[in-house]
């Protein structure tokens, strides 16, 4: 860090490392961006980046009506379901580690469609699966390839805006990206009964393939500073080491891991929790879903109007500590022996707001300082939240006891260390304006 900061070149000409590779439609150069309000971004681009976002909960949330069904269809417990979901984030976070390098290496464009293949073959392998075991490992692969879109996006955003702009940029396609699980679990709890679980993964294949299909036509390359060694053994574990010993990469990247994990620990839990628990159908859950998904989406609105006027650090910490009170009163009413739907629902309706001011916030925060670095530092960001959003959602599942207690206990727990990072690390590691500009000496050093 130090080394960086003392850099002649950097101070001499720090352009170089902010700027990126333009789409000829888009006139402006990043450092008018970086003064301004997010451009109104290239129509193609931002549109499939909100599609290859929209790819994680697509595959999270839209199936999440038919869980019961699948335990009663292969005659497994809920923790056993539950693997589809942890085993799809656990492998999610370690394909992180590879991808991130990978597009640092062959460019955004050749990860992308790669993953769409295999996105589409792990959805029509699910919707075949003959067992429960052979559903968990197509969605292994199927997370293999939500991981190449999703860590593509992020660089994507990080390759053409400076920091600040990438923010404005990222709430507003998570803005449009919260209408996939807004609109899907209601019309997959409708659909259920029609066309099965089954029918679900099929529906899901065919528009992965329309994705495809897309991104092969319109997708141009945003990396133009490939990094030949960006695959080496030993240059692999430089990238990794110089982002994980730097403070503000923790900063941001823990804040927005423990926000994550609350965001999931509802995804794990709340199938069973209003269906089974409360007694509501599978239908009416996904309006329950869409409506924590309208929070998501207030939020990410709310974050594109207020960054500009209240900066990074300011968001952080309020949304942090707001997250905090809604997840004590939750605690607090399950202590209480409240079960009721309003007590689960309210309180996180507030959480995700808060979830939808913290995530694209601590997500382009994170990687500001890692411009030649970017694939990496979003694998390594995108390992460590997804990781614990794993254990969270193993634990979830361990826990039931057939009453709300034991979630909101760990939502509770999981929203104050999302306060207690916000409180400390941010506050040490991050300027009032933010995020460092990205140094010149880290390009060159990668």
């Amino acid at each position: 860090m130090a080394a960086d900061q003392s850099s002649g070149a950097a101070a001499a000409d720090p352009v170089p490392a902010v700027t990126a590779p333009r789409v000829s439609r888009d006139r402006r150069t990043v450092a008018d961006m970086s003064r301004g309000a997010a451009p109104a971004a290239d129509g193609a681009i931002f549109w499939l980046l909100v599609a290859f976002l929209a790819a994680q909960p697509s595959s999270t949330d839209i199936y999440l009506p038919a869980l019961p069904t699948l335990g009663e269809s292969f005659m497994a417990p809920p923790a056993a379901v539950q693997l589809t979901l942890s085993v799809f984030i656990a492998g999610f976070a370690l394909a992180q580690l590879v991808i991130g390098p990978l597009t640092d290496r062959f460019g955004r464009r050749p990860v992308v469609l790669a993953g769409g293949i295999l996105l589409v073959a792990s959805l029509v392998g699910g919707a075949l699966a003959p067992s429960l075991d052979a559903l968990v490992a197509a969605r292994f692969v199927q997370a293999l390839g939500v991981c190449c879109l999703v860590v593509c996006a992020r660089a994507i955003v990080r390759d053409r805006y400076a920091p600040a702009v990438g923010a404005q940029v990222m709430a507003r396609a998570l803005a449009w990206m919260g209408l996939a699980p807004l609109l899907g679990p209601p019309l997959a709890g409708l659909a259920l009964p029609w066309i099965g679980w089954r029918g679900l993964f099929v529906a899901l294949a065919v528009l992965a393939a329309c994705l495809l299909i897309a991104s092969w036509r319109r997708l141009e390359e945003t990396n133009l500073r490939r990094n030949a060694r960006a695959l080496a053994p030993r240059q692999l574990i430089g990238n990794y080491a110089a982002i994980a010993t730097t403070g503000e990469f923790w900063a941001y990247g823990l804040t927005g891991a423990a926000s994550y994990c609350a965001l999931f620990g509802f995804i794990s839990g709340s199938p069973y929790l209003v269906i089974d628990v409360l007694g509501y159908p599978p239908w009416a859950f996904g309006f329950v879903f869409s409506a924590v998904t309208a929070a998501f989406i207030t939020g990410s609105t709310l974050l594109a109007r207020w960054l500009p006027r209240h900066g990074t650090r300011r968001i952080l910490i309020g949304a942090a500590s707001g997250s905090c009170l809604c997840g004590l009163t939750m605690a607090a009413l399950a202590l209480a022996g409240v079960q009721h739907l309003a007590a689960l629902l309210l309180p996180m309706i507030g959480i995700t707001v808060a979830h939808g001011l913290v995530n694209a916030t601590a997500q382009v925060a994170a990687l500001g300082p890692f411009a030649a670095r970017a694939g990496a530092a979003a694998a390594l960001n995108g390992f460590q939240m997804h990781g614990w959003g794993a254990l969270v959602g193993l634990w979830i599942g361990l826990s039931f006891d057939g009453t709300l207690l034991p979630f909101s206990l760990t939502i509770a727990a999981v929203t104050c260390l999302l306060a207690l990072s916000a409180h400390t690390l941010v506050r040490r590691y991050a300027g009032p304006a933010g995020p460092r500009a990205p140094d010149t000496a880290d390009d060159l050093a990668a």
